[in-house]
């Protein structure tokens, strides 16, 4: 088996330690569906950029689109927390991602001479 490294930052480990919860993954596709997640401490991320408070919780689901790729489909985080240090206190956020519109484009080779 070949490895190409690990997909995750260092900082990955801190944030995942700190929450628990559930996760749904597909039979077929062996692709993650839905996350259930609590925070069991406070979860930074940045220096100053982002922070969630200890009992904040986490919704993520994401879909296969066109049968092709799984993309987001609903993310909902409900907690207490801080934002750039400028926002702190109850905070919820609901991001639903609809309406994928499949991209493509054409290319062709114009020349083959070179360039001087």
């Amino acid at each position: 088996m070949r490895s190409y490294g690990n997909p995750f930052p260092k900082t990955c480990g801190k944030f995942l330690s700190k929450i628990h919860g559930k996760i749904w993954i597909d039979k077929v596709e062996l692709e993650w569906i839905r996350v259930d997640a609590e925070t069991i401490d406070t979860v930074s991320l940045g220096l100053v950029l982002f922070r969630l408070n200890k009992g904040a919780s986490l919704q993520f689901e994401q879909a296969r689109i066109n049968d092709e790729i799984w993309l987001p489909r609903h993310i909902h985080v409900m907690g207490t927390g801080r934002v750039a240090l400028l926002v702190s206190g109850g905070n919820s956020a609901d991001i639903r991602y609809d309406n994928y519109k499949k991209f493509s484009a054409d290319s062709r080779i114009v020349s083959t001479s070179e360039v001087r």
